[in-house]
């Protein structure tokens, strides 16, 4: 029974890593833009701009609550699926680590960015960026076994906000 288990964990560790390699190198982008915003805050208006991106485009805008199944993937996703982040600021949002993650991975993948700010948000101060940990929320749900150092939030941070 367990040589079965191990067998069953083995099977689906190299499906998903064969499924992530194909995402990565498949060359057609599934998505024009991924909008990253605070459900909380935007959830709304990120709907909105999801419906008007795709009128605009004649194609499909990633927004969580439609295409997310898997947190795992969200990397993926961002990394090899989109051309465009579209980052929905509000006075929470990069203080969520898993936005923090979202444009940790654009910055990375040489993602063009395009902020749409909301008369909430306030650009983290020098001090909060050089004390991130505090700056974020949850800071420990995870995103550092991801691969995602603070030092990596805070220069995407800084080319994000050089955007807008």
């Amino acid at each position: 029974l367990l040589t079965l288990l191990a067998s069953a964990m083995l099977v689906t560790v190299v499906a998903a890593m064969s499924y992530a390699l194909y995402l990565r190198f498949n060359p057609t982008r599934a998505y024009h833009s991924f909008i990253s915003h605070q459900k909380a805050e935007a959830a709304a208006q990120a709907r909105l701009l999801q419906m008007h991106l795709q009128s605009l485009t004649g194609r499909k805008v990633f927004l969580d609550s439609d295409h997310l199944t898997n947190l795992e993937m969200l990397s993926v996703v961002v990394r090899s699926q989109i051309g465009i982040l579209v980052a929905l600021v509000t006075g929470g949002m990069l203080r969520r680590p898993w936005c923090a993650l979202e444009i940790v991975v654009a910055n990375r993948s040489h993602r063009s960015a395009f902020v749409v700010q909301t008369p909430s948000f306030a650009a983290p101060t020098e001090d909060e960026l050089g004390d991130l940990g505090a700056y974020l929320d949850n800071s420990d749900q995870g995103i550092a076994a991801l691969g995602v150092t603070m030092h990596d939030i805070v220069a995407a941070y800084r080319s994000l906000l050089s955007e807008a």
